[in-house]
């Protein structure tokens, strides 16, 4: 099903939709259930780029199981044996994109999501079955209930004014056990492409006040370029980590990934 809110019933996905989300959904055997709210479905349901709406459904659910793919061949690659019960976090969630996914696929690992949104956190609790924690709009106010082997940021660094873009890397990597590591994307040198008027300041970075998430206010979510000099700096910031893989526009062929790990205190 797809999810449909007493209070916004004017906004319920239409049943064609439902319909499509429930055909693809069971192409990965993940729910089909997708919030009304849900920025991401909806920006790309209303992308013009899709000819038919049903190619923007196939895309929402492939591209979620894609991402949940590569974030398991990171934790393969980088952790210890998958059959080793680690406890990994999805910080900045949505309403589940890709948690639909890493649900399953990462087994056995313990998942938990993480958001701003209050009503992601619940959906995906309740619609999705994985456990999550309330994100902070102030980076310093975020609370963790444990430490994780992997914290995975998708797509969101992409949006950090400079105010709290060094803030956020730093409170997420105090998130992690001794030896965790941390995978984060961002807009880097091949994504500026997508935005014309961008043009980086002497530090190597940009930021417009746009975004596709309308509740939001756009001077803290806004649209960002970083250049690898920025990312570099700020990492630098970060004490005795270990940069274990960059690769340029290793993530949706345009946004760079980078994967820290953090030292084993003697």
């Amino acid at each position: 099903m797809v999810e449909k809110m007493d209070d916004k019933s004017e906004l319920a996905w239409p049943e064609d939709v439902r319909e499509m989300c429930e055909m693809k959904a069971a192409n990965y055997n993940v729910s089909p259930a997708v919030h009304v709210d849900d920025f991401i479905f909806r920006f790309i349901f209303d992308n013009p780029c899709f000819k038919k709406k049903s190619g923007a459904v196939n895309y929402y659910f492939s591209d979620g199981n894609n991402s949940a793919k590569k974030v398991k061949s990171a934790i393969d690659k980088w952790l210890l044996p998958s059959d080793s019960n680690l406890k990994i976090l999805e910080f900045a969630s949505g309403y589940g994109a890709v948690t639909r996914h890493a649900k399953d696929l990462l087994q056995p690992h313990e998942l938990r999501s993480c958001d701003i949104h209050s009503e992601a956190v619940e959906f995906i609790l309740r619609e999705l079955g994985v456990a999550t924690v309330q994100s902070s709009e102030v980076p310093e106010n975020l609370e963790f209930p444990e430490q994780y082997d992997m914290i995975y940021v998708l797509s969101f660094f992409s949006h950090m004014p400079e105010l709290t873009w060094g803030r956020w890397l730093q409170r997420l990597y105090a998130g992690l056990k001794e030896g965790g590591v941390l995978l984060f994307t961002t807009h880097g040198k091949v994504s500026m492409k997508y935005f014309p008027k961008a043009k980086l300041n002497s530090s190597g970075y940009w930021f417009e006040m746009s975004s596709e998430q309308k509740d939001l206010d756009v001077s803290s979510y806004g649209q960002t370029i970083t250049s690898k000099d920025y990312v570099d700096a700020q990492i630098a910031e970060l004490p005795g980590l270990q940069i274990l893989e960059y690769k340029e526009a290793g993530w949706w062929e345009h946004q760079d990934l980078y994967v820290l790990r953090k030292p084993v205190l003697e």
